[in-house]
């Protein structure tokens, strides 16, 4: 439109300059790595003050696929083994339930490796492996007892159920989802750490195989998530 503002009467430039905005509409803030909250928005556009469990989430904010919807009334339970993490997120979201404990298949203690920067910490020997030789800054490790994500909804859902389920663990996401009872809980949707980026047969990602079986639909793939809703 910019050729247009010096040969259009001002009025009238500006009057289709709002039209066109208003067509376009604002541009959105995502605070996801790869916009994963936004597709969450749209498709929970009709959940209000909804439930959301965060199984690795790292920071209330940066980097978060539930901070959008925590801004729109939603609550939840936020579960990560670093302390520091859970810190913040008892002093951002208050109300939630932040858990500083770790997510593993059976519950058994699992050695946690511990980098500088948070995000790539993991329980995964290999992921541990491949952030050393990434250049990842190694703080040191420690064994922490864990839970299974079915005690931990025994334990703190209350009969209540779970619209999105995000899982972000560095490595053992599968492991982390086949601690649930799915007999029990099935998210509405659920949003798993995948690094696969082929896409060609999304049959062959590992979440796909354990997740599809169970009447969940591969809705969308970005680089490093997979995202999936419940069949109706």
């Amino acid at each position: 439109m910019g050729y247009w503002k010096d040969k259009l009467p001002s009025w009238l430039f500006d009057t289709l300059e709002n039209s066109r905005k208003n067509w376009f509409g604002k541009p959105k803030l995502t605070y996801s790595g790869e916009g994963e909250d936004l597709i969450i928005e749209k498709c929970m556009k009709l959940v209000k003050k909804g439930l959301y469990v965060d199984v690795g989430c790292y920071h209330p904010k940066v980097g978060s696929n539930t901070y959008r919807i925590f801004k729109k009334g939603w609550s939840g339970i936020n579960i990560d083994p670093n302390p520091e993490t859970i810190r913040l997120f008892k002093k951002y979201r208050p109300n939630d339930t932040n858990l500083n404990i770790g997510i593993s298949e059976t519950g058994e203690t699992l050695t946690y490796y511990e980098f500088a920067e948070s995000a790539v910490s993991t329980f995964s020997e290999e992921f541990y492996k491949m952030r050393l030789e990434q250049g990842s800054k190694y703080v040191g490790s420690k064994d922490i007892p864990t839970k299974t994500l079915a005690d931990v909804f025994d334990q703190h859902l209350n009969g209540r159920h779970i619209d999105v389920l995000d899982v972000d663990t560095e490595g053992i996401d599968v492991q982390v989802l086949k601690s649930n009872n799915w007999d029990k809980y099935k998210p509405s949707m659920i949003l798993v750490e995948d690094q696969d980026e082929t896409v060609d047969n999304p049959a062959q990602l590992e979440t796909y195989k354990l997740l599809h079986p169970m009447g969940y639909q591969l809705i969308a793939k970005t680089m490093s998530t997979a995202i999936y809703l419940l069949k109706k």
